[in-house]
């Protein structure tokens, strides 16, 4: 007996591409969420034991001054790592510089972050209903419009504009598709 092949329709097609790229989207908002985490407490964790190793010891203040600007010096160095594109060393930034990039490393991070959730949701949500132009899709795709000028702003690259204006006019698309929808409901 040979197996029939099964034909999806255009909707179904529509539906099973919307729920794989909801299930990947979802996928990296994890990572994006747990790698911070992980790293976070593995900072903590070696802040407490090096807290602990050296009040135990108590040598010397001297010896505890030495190691904490040991430490600072090798975090320092790791953010500089981090931030930095061009192999930047050490003593060519200055802390007011390394505090900007920290809060445009993080301000990166949590636009990101806000962007994948909302398109996480409207994939999941077209993968249900098979209807893209809702109210709360509208919504999203607003949010995600404002979160990519604001992660274009902390970025500034000529690039990163021309993508935030394709979104807002993605977004005036789709607040014009939800009208013609609500239009095509009624009419039905």
């Amino acid at each position: 007996m040979k197996k029939e092949k099964v034909i999806l329709t255009d909707e179904e097609k529509m539906k099973k591409s919307f729920k794989t790229y909801g299930s990947i989207s979802e996928l990296i908002e994890s990572i994006l969420i747990v790698a911070p985490t992980m790293l976070l407490i593995i900072f903590l964790l070696l802040g407490v034991a090096t807290f602990f190793e050296n009040k135990n010891n108590a040598k010397t203040d001297n010896i505890v001054a030495q190691t904490i600007q040991s430490e600072e010096d090798t975090l320092k160095e790791f953010i500089v790592d981090l931030i930095s594109d061009d192999g930047t060393k050490i003593d060519d930034i200055s802390n007011f510089e390394i505090t900007m990039k920290i809060i445009s490393f993080v301000a990166d991070y949590v636009f990101s972050i806000i962007i994948l959730h909302n398109l996480t949701k409207m994939f999941k949500d077209i993968s249900q209903d098979a209807k893209p132009f809702t109210e709360s899709n509208v919504k999203r795709i607003n949010i995600i419009s404002w979160s990519a000028l604001g992660l274009w702003i902390t970025t500034n690259n000529n690039i990163g504009l021309i993508t935030v204006i394709c979104i807002f006019a993605i977004s005036k698309i789709f607040k014009s598709g939800y009208k013609l929808q609500i239009e095509s409901d009624e009419t039905l």
